[in-house]
């Protein structure tokens, strides 16, 4: 990581982002751990506009000087919506901004929007960057890459904004390049390992689906 990504990854701490000793989370993936909450950001706040600061700078270093052509940024529901559309102005609209919703059937999973289906129709994007909040196993940004692959063959990557596990399976599953504006490892369970040699044999209060 950079000195800015070290510094915003500071800041979020000091912002209590991170689940305090003693509690943690079911995240959407089955795994235990201690939640990093985004939403605890408030819109407009400083935090909030570092954050976007932060994430454009990675996408410029990472895209701009590389000629990829004509970028889409999805975000992935709920945790990262809220970014894109300012990252997208604080790049000078040199991306097109989109955004995915909840699938009603299936909260693991996301669907494009019907904005989003739309300028997949009408645009021939040469890669799409899905933004991810928080990377832990990849397991509802793979769900947002399977519903660009079936609108488009442009080129994908994923970028977390914190990548808490060494490796995102889900996304080396669908095969699928992942990068991170924050890496810093913040442990994760399955259910049975959490009550052997986790948070819950640590007798850590679960507090619920994330």
């Amino acid at each position: 990581m950079n000195k800015r990504s070290e510094k915003l990854k500071r800041h979020l701490l000091e912002a209590n982002l991170l689940d305090p000793e003693g509690q943690h989370h079911v995240f959407a993936s089955g795994r235990h751990g201690r939640k990093l909450d985004f939403d605890i950001i408030p819109d407009g706040s400083e935090l909030f506009e570092e954050l976007v600061d932060v994430v454009s700078e990675r996408m410029r270093d990472l895209y701009w000087n590389k000629n990829y052509g004509k970028v889409a940024l999805l975000g992935v529901a709920n945790g990262a919506n809220r970014f894109v559309d300012p990252v997208y102005y604080n790049l000078g609209r040199a991306v097109t901004g989109l955004k995915t919703q909840k699938d009603e059937s299936d909260p693991r999973r996301v669907v494009l929007t019907d904005e989003a289906e739309q300028a997949y129709a009408e645009q021939d994007f040469d890669w799409t960057v899905v933004l991810e909040d928080v990377g832990t196993e990849g397991t509802v940004a793979s769900t947002a890459v399977e519903a660009v692959r079936s609108v488009s063959t442009g080129k994908m990557e994923v970028l977390n904004i914190w990548q808490r596990s060494p490796s995102l399976l889900k996304l080396t599953a669908v095969g699928v390049p992942y990068r991170h504006v924050i890496y810093s490892p913040v442990p994760s369970f399955e259910p049975d390992e959490c009550q052997r040699i986790g948070h819950c044999a640590e007798g850590w209060e679960l507090i619920g689906r994330q």
